[in-house]
């Protein structure tokens, strides 16, 4: 029965480390209504430590899972080395501190990026660019998608932009609307989004050609950043906007194409945001 307390303390630490890095933790209390399985997990771990310690004076001596190290090394081993592994090679846990992606992130929001959804890379783990080199341009790809990837000009550094274009298409911006290969996207006039409760920032919806559409913000009219000359874009590299168009580090400036290979992840589910402000509306980004 120790045993198995102690695997149950174990199962909710993976369950805690893997799903909340550690960055998130000191705002979790304020997210925790309505997320029950992080309530469930925490107090299956506090009563596994009850029932080990309850149990412990009474484990035969003999027995190797009755010692003290043996418990710690059982928590050690399951709820650090798997989680770890995943995080390596399956979800990991990226965040956004800047706001080129308001409204559908947000500065302080806490995300995973499927790391399988496109295959792997060159900066899909550690040492994956010996192992895998080149990446293969993957058929899933889609405009509007959500990536994460790293800069060009600074491969330690990670982006979390929006595909738009994807090789062989054609990006302008002229007035404010992007320019899809001739086509101007539709962008249909939404309610003002509320910068810090208070300011009134220009909302649409903009919508690709197939049909997926997404909220876009235009903070000032005429800038550099609403007209631009017409990008081609060449073969395995894709385009990038971010949905904050006038405040947006993308591939409109220094930025550029985003090589294929530098393809990090895709992003999928927002789980937590470092300043509380964590709408359930915006968590599944598949339907953003």
């Amino acid at each position: 029965m120790r045993f198995a307390a102690v695997v149950a303390f174990a199962m909710a630490a993976l369950y805690f480390f893997f799903y909340f890095d550690f960055a998130a933790l000191p705002k979790l209390p304020v997210q925790i209504v309505g997320n029950y399985p992080l309530i469930f997990f925490m107090g299956f771990s506090v009563v596994s430590i009850g029932i080990t310690l309850w149990l412990r004076p009474t484990s035969l001596p003999h027995r190797l899972y009755s010692r003290w190290w043996m418990v710690f090394l059982c928590v050690l081993v399951i709820s650090i080395i798997p989680p770890a592994l995943v995080r390596a090679l399956i979800y990991q846990p990226f965040s956004t501190p800047g706001g080129s992606m308001v409204p559908t992130l947000v500065p302080g929001d806490r995300l995973f990026a499927d790391k399988l959804a496109y295959g792997y890379g060159p900066y899909s783990f550690p040492f994956s660019d010996v192992l895998f080199g080149s990446r293969p341009w993957p058929d899933n790809l889609n405009r509007g998608d959500i990536v994460v990837f790293r800069l060009p000009q600074d491969p330690q550094t990670s982006y979390i932009k929006r595909v738009i274009g994807l090789p062989g298409d054609t990006v302008q911006m002229v007035d404010g609307y992007t320019i899809l290969n001739g086509v101007r996207l539709s962008q249909e006039k939404m309610s003002d989004y509320l910068y810090d409760g208070t300011t009134g920032i220009a909302r649409y919806r903009e919508t690709l050609p197939f049909g997926r559409s997404y909220t876009i913000l235009n903070l000032y009219d005429n800038t550099e950043l609403d007209n631009t000359p017409e990008f081609e874009v060449p073969d395995n590299s894709f385009f990038v906007l971010g949905d904050n168009r006038d405040n947006s580090l993308d591939s409109r400036l220094s930025m550029g194409m985003i090589p294929i290979d530098n393809l990090a992840g895709k992003a999928v589910w927002i789980y937590a945001n470092s300043g509380g402000d964590l709408d359930r509306a915006r968590q599944d980004l598949s339907e953003n």
